[in-house]
């Protein structure tokens, strides 16, 4: 089965990355996302349904409008009762890791739910990262990923469902 992998980068435009039509003479721009997005699935018309971090990440984690899973302030966070996509993953029988470098899409924020693996050792507090969302699916075989990706994919396959015992 494929691996599906999530990068979230908040407040990035895409005319600053590769997957932006640019001129013959422009410097490549982004070149290891233009690479990942080369082997998967690229959403070209992702549109946020919030202003900022936490309420947008909700919505693409658990599928609903901020006034539905309630994380819409900082300090209101992700109902615990929200199904996130990290636990229909799991349900599925993939093996589930979050790699966060932000403050409001941590664990401590509620989006820990349903990751065998949260790290969190990069969150900065409010200066972070992270808006507009890639789902890639990675193909085995294929080696010259950044090492932030092969990182998470170690953690994937550390934890397959075979290999936990419970398949």
């Amino acid at each position: 089965a494929p691996n599906v992998l999530i990068i979230g980068i908040d407040s990035l435009r895409v005319d600053h990355t590769a997957f932006a039509a640019q001129p013959a003479n422009a410097r490549e721009l982004t070149p290891n996302l233009a690479r990942i997005g080369a082997r998967g699935t690229v959403f070209e018309r992702a549109i946020s349904q919030a202003p900022w971090t936490m309420p947008s990440f909700g919505s693409i984690f658990t599928g609903k409008y901020p006034h539905e899973h309630g994380a819409v302030s900082a300090k209101v966070y992700l109902r615990e009762r929200e199904v996130m996509l990290a636990e229909v993953l799991r349900e599925a029988g993939f093996a589930t890791a979050s790699i966060v470098s932000h403050y409001y899409v941590n664990n401590t924020h509620g989006f820990g739910q349903g990751y065998e693996e949260f790290d969190r050792k990069n969150v900065l507090g409010e200066v972070a990262i992270d808006a507009e969302v890639k789902v890639r699916v990675h193909r085995p075989g294929q080696h010259d990923l950044p090492p932030r990706v092969h990182h998470a994919l170690r953690l994937a396959r550390r934890n397959r469902v075979g290999q936990r015992g419970d398949a």
